[in-house]
């Protein structure tokens, strides 16, 4: 009996074990499921006193934000609820149009948030009594993200823009757009940005549209110092600046990923710089980085109608393009770089795949204009197509410099002078690679001209096919005594054509020590006046053709040559002088060969060398020139 009652005691012990073990899986399953869908995001919820709040919370314009609980069926009537009732993190779905006439003050420290739209995309407008704030705040370390959803400033006028960001950060997403937005007001502080003002912020546009807002400063967007921009995708178009940065404004770091800002603008009647985005600042050094998108159609008053630099910007094109972009005044059609002064100026390079093209501006540097600053154009730049008074491609002025490393400038027009760059005042060109094709001046220097005070120094390169009505066909050096021009390595100069030489010289020296000359038509292979000096120690020059005097170099008074090496062959002359002519100028020959010319004005033009003025020569070898006249063939 009794081990028939142990047995029984121990059987149901086993089941009571049994059951629990039952009992203790089929809680880990349902706490497992339940840590399974466990996230904080759009349906975690939280608790408040006796409620239970979802993070995700509604808002209508039939909501309530005293009945209300921001749950779909029962939403609140403003964001601004909704933003309160979040803890940490939650997203505001609306879901119909809102009609905001009191700012919404989104600065409760440390919140994450997202606003979009349930359903259709829905609007958050600016009601006609908001005249003197704006629609959205958002301040204290916050982060807020707008998606699919749209903030229409609906052309009310307001002291403010529409969307004010302060020590935080913005994400403009996909669907979003913000438009329509008019800040008229004339104080320094809160006329910055139409449709959107950051400050101390990080803004990363990736998607949204931002059309048609007006401001005195950034139409668009005005992103101000400490902080950061960032466009990944985007639609800028349709602002307007009164003054500057018509589709964008920016003082802090900025990178352009992707997207296009186009048809923006600055006022015509007193904007000035930058229609499409403007990147300013003069205190601090910062950077600007272009490695995709398109920056197309917008316009500007003054200058820089597609992007301006201004002050300590480091900059980096790599990809993109900068196109069809027009200033009505005096600089850079596609881009401007300028500063006060040559101690705080800009710093560009170009390279990779970037294209500056079909730019134009009134007066000067059709594709790009520098006033201060640096400018370094690598392989893979290509600058074309563009138009001007002067400098239809690059221009440089007041200490500007220009480092051409590779790339190509190419089919650009100046109505003045420089058909593919003009540098003036104390500027300074280096060219150690790249290509000068096709370039056109009405007046000197198709492909590049060369004045006041400036100097040129090519080691490497091609200027080719360039054309002036005027004189220097390929290069006009118009400068003074101080200035240099210098050839020296694996360079060509050919095929220019014209009313004068491929290379002027007018003022100034020039040295050749290496490279060639060649096939330049009209105006011969090189040309001095106007008391030039050419030190011809090597290279070669050849097969060039004058319409008049000097196939391969043309000296006159008070103009001098010296040659001590190198080759002058092959030249053409109608008149005097196939090799060399001088006009009452000064030749002075010590070394080299100037070989194989050729004169047609008859038995007494000088086929190798014709000189009406100071003449020496002893170590050059002149030879199988034709006429073969007097000692030499020289005559």
């Amino acid at each position: 009996m009794k081990l028939n009652q142990y047995k029984e005691k121990k059987k149901s012990k086993k089941v009571v074990i049994i059951l629990a073990i039952i009992v203790l899986l089929i809680g880990i399953v349902i706490v497992g499921k339940s840590f399974a869908n466990f996230k904080v995001n759009k349906s975690f919820k939280v608790m408040e006193g006796n409620f239970i709040y979802e993070a995700n919370y509604y808002v209508s314009s039939k909501g309530s934000d005293t009945t209300g609980n921001g749950t779909k069926t029962n939403p609140y009537l403003t964001i601004q609820k909704a933003y309160d009732k979040i803890k940490d993190e939650g997203t505001i779905k609306l879901l119909s149009n809102i009609v905001v006439n009191q700012v919404q003050n989104l600065t409760t420290s440390n919140k994450k948030v997202i606003i979009t739209s349930e359903g259709s995309t829905y609007e958050i407008q600016r009601g006609s009594s908001l005249t003197t704030n704006g629609v959205i705040e958002v301040n204290n370390q916050n982060e807020l993200s707008l998606e699919n959803v749209i903030v229409n400033g609906q052309k009310v006028n307001s002291t403010k823009p529409m969307i004010n960001v302060y020590n935080s950060k913005l994400n403009l997403n996909e669907g979003t757009i913000i438009e329509n937005a008019i800040n008229n007001s004339s104080e320094e502080t809160t006329r910055k940005g139409g449709g959107v003002y950051t400050e101390s912020s990080d803004v990363i546009i990736n998607g949204a549209t931002i059309k048609e807002n007006t401001a005195y400063n950034g139409g668009g967007i005005f992103v101000n110092a400490n902080g950061s921009l960032t466009i990944k995708d985007c639609l800028v178009e349709n602002n307007t600046a009164t003054n500057e940065g018509g589709g964008v404004y920016s003082t802090s770091n900025t990178k352009f990923e992707g997207g296009t800002i186009t048809n923006n603008t600055t006022s015509e009647t007193t904007g000035k710089n930058a229609g499409g985005m403007y990147v300013n600042n003069s205190t601090t050094p910062i950077t600007f980085e272009m490695t995709g998108g398109l920056i197309t159609k917008n316009k500007s008053k003054s200058a820089g109608g597609g992007l301006d630099l201004y002050g300590l910007v480091t900059g980096t094109l790599s990809g993109g393009e900068i196109s069809y972009n027009e200033s009505t005044g005096d600089n850079g059609g596609g881009i401007q770089m300028s500063a006060k002064n040559k101690d705080e100026a800009p710093n560009l390079t170009l390279k990779d795949n970037i294209v500056i093209a079909n730019n134009t501006v009134k007066n000067n540097g059709g594709g790009i204009s520098v006033n201060h600053g640096t400018i370094t154009i690598e392989e893979g730049t290509t600058i074309k197509n563009n138009t001007s008074t002067t400098g239809a491609g690059v221009r440089a002025t007041n200490y500007g410099i220009i480092n051409i490393n590779g790339g190509t400038i190419e089919n650009n027009i100046a109505s003045g002078n420089g058909g593919g760059i003009q540098v003036l005042k104390n500027a300074t060109v280096t060219i150690n690679g790249g290509s000068f094709i096709n370039n056109k001046s009405s007046n000197k220097g198709g492909g590049l001209y060369i004045s006041e005070n400036a100097n040129l120094t090519i080691t490497k390169g091609t200027i080719s096919e360039n054309t002036s009505n005027d004189v220097g066909s390929g290069i006009c050096f118009e400068t003074n005594s101080e200035s240099v021009l210098t050839i020296d390595g694996d360079v060509l100069v050919s095929n220019n054509t014209g009313g004068g030489a491929g290379i002027e010289v007018r003022g100034g020296t020039f040295y050749l020590k290496k490279g060639t000359i060649e096939n330049n038509n009209n105006g011969g292979g090189v040309c001095l006046q106007v008391g030039g000096t050419f030190y011809m120690s090597g290279g070669t020059i050849r097969k060039n053709t004058s319409s008049g005097a000097g196939g391969g170099v043309m000296v006159i008074s008070p103009s001098k040559f010296e040659m001590t090496g190198g080759t002058i062959s092959e030249n053409t002359a109608q008149t005097y002088g196939g090799g060399i002519n001088s006009y009452d100028a000064t030749v002075r020959l010590t070394g080299g060969y100037v070989q194989n010319n050729t004169c047609k004005g008859g038995s007494s033009c000088g086929g190798g060398i014709y000189s009406s003025g100071s003449y020496y020569r002893s170590g050059t070898t002149v030879s199988g020139n034709s006429p073969s006249n007097y000692a030499g063939n020289a005559y």
